[in-house]
């Protein structure tokens, strides 16, 4: 999905599934074209994809398989946002929010003016390298502004941060903010005390959302959950991480494969 399909999309409520990439791999962008998601949320904050050429690559596989990038940048620094768009990103994932200031700065480094401060270069891959005219209208509606809420401090100013003009949507981080709610997380395995602290959270999340909105994203990470998160207004998802992925995967697989070996050798497990 296109940057500007994918920012009506948005707009208009519409469900969109993302691909979560923590490893430095364009054909594994590529795949996750094929397999029809909407968009790739690229994580330079815990994943190994370095902001350089194997961005750049990585973005090029997105657009060539028609998926809008958003990369989660390490922290919110002009630099490095900029970076990232110039690299091709059409936009990107702000962790650790805490204040609408930190919000404004953010938005105002992804907008070239007057609605923002960022700096222009019309010979970036952005551009199509000099071939592209340099049109920072439509730049400015078609860029992204992601904001991953996890801080407990962030809670005391929801209001205010979600009511900064060019926010596109804002993400839960249940596992940071379990984390300082003293919940040592482990998918599945909370206690009916724990869940209901963290949904409460959720809750508060998601009205502030609609009271601005602004639209709710969270993580796949379970898909008997998803009814559930799409109940409560959820309409940006991600996949877990790649390397999640891919480790259930293989390890589905070679337990499927010493069960069968099991039962054919009559109850003898293969190692």
């Amino acid at each position: 999905m296109r940057a500007r399909e994918f920012k009506d999309a948005l707009r208009s409520g519409r469900v969109l599934v993302g691909f979560q990439q923590f490893m430095p791999s364009a054909t594994l962008t590529e795949m996750a074209g094929i397999a029809g998601f909407d968009w790739v949320f690229l994580c330079t904050e815990h994943g190994s994809i370095t902001i350089g050429s194997e961005l750049e690559h990585i973005t090029r596989a997105a657009d060539a398989a028609g998926m809008t990038s958003v990369v989660r940048v390490t922290h919110n620094d002009y630099p490095i946002i900029l970076r990232c768009l110039e690299l091709g990103a059409k936009g990107v994932m702000v962790p650790r929010v805490k204040s609408r200031a930190e919000v404004e700065r953010t938005v105002s480094w992804v907008k070239y003016p007057p609605v923002g401060t960022r700096g222009i270069c019309g010979y970036t891959r952005g551009y199509s390298y000099g071939e592209e005219p340099v049109a920072s209208d439509r730049v400015n509606e078609e860029s992204l502004v992601m904001l991953l809420i996890e801080e407990l401090e962030a809670f005391d100013h929801l209001d205010e941060i979600l009511s900064v003009p060019g926010v596109d949507c804002a993400v839960f981080g249940a596992g940071d903010l379990s984390m300082q709610l003293g919940i040592r997380q482990e998918m599945g395995t909370l206690d009916a005390g724990a869940l209901e602290t963290l949904r409460s959270y959720r809750r508060q999340f998601g009205d502030a959302c609609r009271r601005h909105n602004v639209p709710v994203g969270d993580i796949i990470r379970d898909l008997a959950g998803m009814p559930a998160l799409l109940e409560e207004g959820v309409t940006v998802f991600a996949s877990i991480p790649d390397t999640g992925l891919i480790q259930g995967a293989m390890t589905s697989v070679v337990g499927g494969a010493r069960q069968a070996a099991s039962r054919a050798e009559g109850g003898v497990a293969v190692s």
